[in-house]
């Protein structure tokens, strides 16, 4: 069972699904806190979005039994301050408002700056919740451990934010590296259209068949790419080789298509950690030597059976995230017919 905060919180938490929601409190410690394979089987057999918009609600709401929690209450302008200066893990000051932001950090460590809206009474309560992971060198470095305790959680949250868009409030996952491109003006609690509404906007041509404008920002201030969740999954489970964690999850944060994890190529079923077959591109583990040797001979009949077969494949060391991410995503498809026209020429 996953816990995110004390036993005092998770009782609030369900106070509030069965008040509030006149739900099923057992749906908290099964679907919610729970291992995120057991969430992901509930939620396709019962994909309900509301549903699960009331129990991530719930869930936030345990928050309010947490006593390191920081708060404050706000109206116009204020809401999007006071979420920033949470953001950016600064102490909240009380104020006055209907909305009511509040900082904390679950049990592993992982922030989560959450804004409950009550201007429409108890009742019409929107809730709106963004979670941030330290990407800083200092922040993975300093104790990989802990790292690694908040970066599962962050996972676990995302998983349960983005149901909150099923109401009218907002779920966003980000990292540190992205606040200074954030803008919490976009939220629908401060009066935007929303963060996913906004983030699509902005990708869209105009009128006149010109780019985006933020398509014409250089990287720091690109909008933040949209994660796709099957991720999780797939980096969960992955083989701890060198570096693969790693560009797994900079693939991810870069908003690529999840990979297929353990693909097999051909009768011999060659293994690739991570594959793209529609562009034949992939990664594999890293060469391990034979006792004895100096060479890996069946890693090197792997990697010539790709070859052979018009892929690029590297190990996750020798692979560079952002030219991997340009082969699956914008020129993917443009490259797979390269490697493939290539392949036939040889062949010729």
């Amino acid at each position: 069972m996953w816990k995110p905060y004390p036993n005092t919180a998770q009782k609030t938490a369900m106070d509030v699904h069965r008040r509030m929601h006149a739900a099923d409190t057992r749906d908290l410690p099964r679907l919610v806190w729970a291992n995120p394979v057991e969430t992901l089987i509930g939620y396709l057999t019962d994909p309900d979005p509301d549903a699960w918009r009331r129990r991530t609600q719930s869930a936030l709401a345990g928050f309010a039994a947490v006593s390191a929690t920081s708060r404050a209450l706000a109206d116009g302008e204020e809401i999007g301050q006071r979420i920033s200066e949470a953001l950016h893990g600064r102490r909240l000051a009380k104020g006055q408002g209907a909305v009511q932001v509040m900082a904390t950090r679950d049990a592993s460590g992982c922030p989560l700056t959450i804004a409950l809206d009550l201007r429409r009474g108890q009742t019409g309560a929107v809730w709106t919740a963004l979670t941030v992971l330290d990407d800083s060198v200092d922040g993975v470095t300093a104790d990989e451990a802990a790292h690694r305790r908040r970066w599962q959680a962050w996972l676990y949250w995302s998983n349960l934010l983005q149901f909150l868009d099923a109401g009218e409030g907002d779920g966003v996952q980000l990292t540190v590296g992205m606040l200074p491109g954030f803008d919490p003006a976009e939220l629908a609690v401060t009066g935007g259209a929303g963060w996913l509404t906004s983030q699509r906007r902005a990708h869209q041509p105009t009128a006149d068949g010109q780019e985006p404008a933020a398509d014409r920002r250089n990287a720091e201030e690109a909008p933040v790419a949209v994660r796709d969740p099957a991720w999780d999954e797939v980096i969960e489970f992955l083989i701890d080789d060198p570096g693969l964690p790693a560009l797994a999850r900079a693939l991810a944060d870069r908003g690529l298509p999840a990979p297929e994890a353990g693909y097999e190529l051909g009768a011999a079923a060659w293994p690739a950690e991570l594959a793209w077959p529609a562009q034949r591109v992939g990664v594999v583990l890293a060469h391990r030597p034979d006792p004895g040797s100096e060479r890996d001979i069946d890693a090197e009949q792997r990697d010539q059976a790709y070859r052979e077969a018009g892929w690029q494949v590297h190990t996750a060391t020798e692979w560079d995230a952002d030219e991997l991410a340009g082969l699956v995503s914008g020129d993917a498809d443009a490259d797979a017919d390269r490697a493939t026209n290539d392949h036939e020429e040889n062949e010729r």
